[in-house]
């Protein structure tokens, strides 16, 4: 059964969601969900919703023996009073966070800002997994495997598959986040020539030029990669597509 809780402050209003769409229960740990915090002004309840349920079906897909969740602030990443933010919705949700959630990076949320949200909190970000894993770090960054721009790391995995090879391979990147910028560097370490990257506030070309946000999507490429706000592709944005690959990162 997914639960969507509200964030609400008296000063600064409606702050975002967390739903938890799914939990495992260890028979002496009780209950564990996670999934990524994505900080962005266009996030809703419903697409947090939507979100945690496929971090459900992400983990399960994985082994994972963790339920999915999902957590959204409605604001913007430079917003000078992230960190008051930050320490609000964390204080709006020390119960699920204190004892069965743990958030990690998405959209919009980088390791700093975890960190404030879980310093907010009072304890380490993977607290509530050492009374199963003894051994367990403070953050999952620190965890033993870990990889740096790993979801990009993926993209180029299954660019490389679907493609062949890399190698002069023609790339456009919708978004400009950790996973467009990840998907960028794998990408061109595997030889592939990135011509077009776009973020909220245009498209650059490889040669200097600049367009709307919208351009790296109809570009004349190989391959186009999507890694920017989920559902930011329409059907009329999906007519102008002329790359033979389209890899989703989003």
């Amino acid at each position: 059964m997914s639960e969507l809780i509200e964030v609400r402050d008296p000063q600064l209003g409606c702050l975002g969601w967390l739903a938890i769409d799914a939990e495992v229960h260890h028979p002496e740990h009780g209950p564990l969900s996670f999934g990524g915090l994505r900080i962005d002004r266009g996030v809703t309840g419903e697409q947090v919703e939507r979100l945690a349920m496929c971090m459900t079906w992400k983990l399960a897909a994985h082994g994972s023996p963790v339920g999915g969740a999902k957590g959204g602030i409605c604001a913007d990443p430079q917003d000078p009073r992230l960190p008051q933010i930050l320490a609000a919705y964390a204080r709006a949700l020390a119960g699920p966070l204190g004892t069965r959630v743990i958030l990690g990076r998405d959209m919009g949320a980088s390791a700093a800002h975890l960190d404030m949200l879980y310093e907010a909190l009072g304890q380490a970000q993977l607290d509530i997994v050492k009374p199963r894993r003894a051994a367990c770090p403070d953050r999952l960054r620190d965890l033993p495997g870990y990889r740096p721009r790993m979801t990009g790391q993926g993209v180029a995995w299954a660019a490389d598959e679907a493609m062949g090879s890399l190698s002069g391979v023609r790339v456009a990147i919708q978004g400009a986040g950790a996973v467009g910028m990840g998907a960028a560097h794998w990408l061109a370490e595997g030889g592939a020539e990135i011509l077009v990257q776009s973020d909220a506030q245009g498209a650059r070309w490889q040669d200097g030029r600049t367009g709307p946000r919208d351009a790296a999507i109809g570009a004349d490429v190989d391959l186009l990669v999507l890694a920017g706000p989920s559902e930011g592709v329409d059907e009329g944005l999906a007519a102008t597509i002329q790359a033979r690959l389209v890899v989703e990162g989003a």
